[in-house]
């Protein structure tokens, strides 16, 4: 599968398979709530907050 350990590949599969596919595990909680004090943030507002800051645009130095 793609040169990928065979260990690899039984991993992603056991990860979308299994926990990802798996019903019990695509319930939204209030465990943000719960611990924080606030609602959870979505992806795309955490991406456009993080984008703003310009940190996904830094170089990174090469090692040689």
């Amino acid at each position: 599968a793609a040169g990928l350990p065979d260990s690899y590949v039984w991993l992603f599969g056991y990860l979308f398979q299994e926990v990802l596919g798996n019903p019990d595990n695509q319930a939204v909680s209030q465990d943000v709530m719960r611990v924080l004090g606030r609602q959870a943030t979505s992806v795309e507002e955490y991406v456009e907050r993080t984008k703003a800051t310009g940190v996904w645009n830094q170089a990174v130095p090469q090692s040689m």
